[in-house]
């Protein structure tokens, strides 16, 4: 009887309550900032030109370990219909412009997959200046492995996170957009730039 009770306690340990002590922050889109900026290329480059791409909306879940940081996590999600263009251009070029990203681009019209940026992390690994995480990144429906370095800063109440990273498109699937048989094009490389803050989760 006493080899049963005690085996009985040992399975309440192992599947009992996470004992991790990660504390949940929900993304706050108003203080944070999410971007993405694309450069020109092709022999008439000088004719063509960048872009920075806003996200105006997008949830996300930071959870930050303080006991062990290797047990903290990030998941965001962007919807790609609330991206809209940073750059200041007349109305009829905005409208082309994030037409050709929707069709050609992010192919939103072609899956329901498409029509969402997403990132979540699996590794966090501590190094001297933050963390360098390793996370799954969602992009025209093509999921991707990808490492970026981060810094996080906390508060009482509240965590920052930033950082900058590039991917290449076509890691995507994605055809970098080109016009003028190819002589104006999008460069294949694509810069990401974050701050995410969040604030303590109302049921911590």
């Amino acid at each position: 009887m006493h080899s049963v009770l005690t085996l009985t306690f040992l399975i309440a340990l192992l599947t009992g309550p996470d004992s991790s002590s990660a504390i949940a922050y929900d993304v706050d889109v108003a203080a944070s900032r999410l971007q993405v900026k694309t450069y020109k290329g092709g022999l008439l480059s000088g004719l063509g030109h960048s872009h920075v791409v806003r996200a105006t909306d997008f949830d996300g879940v930071i959870r930050f370990d303080p006991k062990d940081p290797k047990k903290s996590s990030i998941d965001v999600s962007v919807p790609v219909k609330k991206l809209e263009l940073a750059d200041e251009v007349s109305d009829s070029d905005r409208k082309k412009i994030l037409s050709n990203m929707h069709k050609y681009v992010l192919k939103t019209e072609r899956a329901k997959k498409n029509e969402t940026i997403r990132f979540v992390s699996t590794k966090f690994d501590p190094v001297e200046d933050g963390f360098e995480v390793t996370g799954n990144l969602t992009l025209a429906g093509v999921t991707k492995p990808v490492k970026v370095e981060m810094r996080v800063r906390r508060g009482r109440t509240s965590i920052k996170t930033s950082t900058k990273f590039d991917i290449k498109q076509t890691d995507f699937g994605i055809k970098p957009f080109s016009a003028a048989l190819g002589t104006i094009r999008v460069a294949n490389r694509v810069s990401f730039d974050i701050d995410l803050v969040g604030k303590l989760a109302s049921d911590e």
